[in-house]
Formats: structure tokens, sequence, C-alpha cells
């Protein structure tokens, strides 16, 4: 992950930023989540105002889709 990512979906936001390590502190539905999805290098922060899990998941995905890598980050 070279760069951070910002993403919302109705009450969700979710940040997503380059770490050296994986930092799952706080969230453990949506570490999981990323954990599983193979994005080990983040480190994340999870605001929302309902318990909705599928708007945690889309928002999740929305996130995961703007990902790049460093080689699509050199051609820009």
């Amino acid at each position: 992950m070279p760069r951070p990512i910002n993403s919302r979906f109705q009450d969700y936001h979710i940040y997503l930023r380059p770490l050296p390590g994986f930092n799952s502190w706080g969230y453990p539905t949506f570490s999981l989540m990323l954990a599983l999805s193979g994005i080990s290098h983040v480190g994340f922060k999870v605001l929302h105002s309902g318990h909705n899990n599928y708007t945690l998941l889309h928002s999740f995905f929305k996130a995961v889709t703007q990902n790049t890598t460093p080689q699509d980050m050199a051609e820009l």
C-alpha cells in the first residue's frame, strides 16, 4: 500500500495508512477482513455511528479497490 486511502459509505468512514507492520488494534471485524484479504502492512481507523455490517463490507470493498501497487504509482 503506497499511499493512504480514505473511503466512505453511508455512516462508515475508513482511513487506511501504510505502515511497516500491521496495526490491528481497534476494530476486530475490520482487522480480520484486512488480514484475510492479504493486506498486512497497514494501520486503519474506522468511524461509524451504526452497527450495520453491510455498510462496513461495502466501505471495505470501496477502500480495497482504491489500492494501487508501487509500480502503478511510478507510472503516474
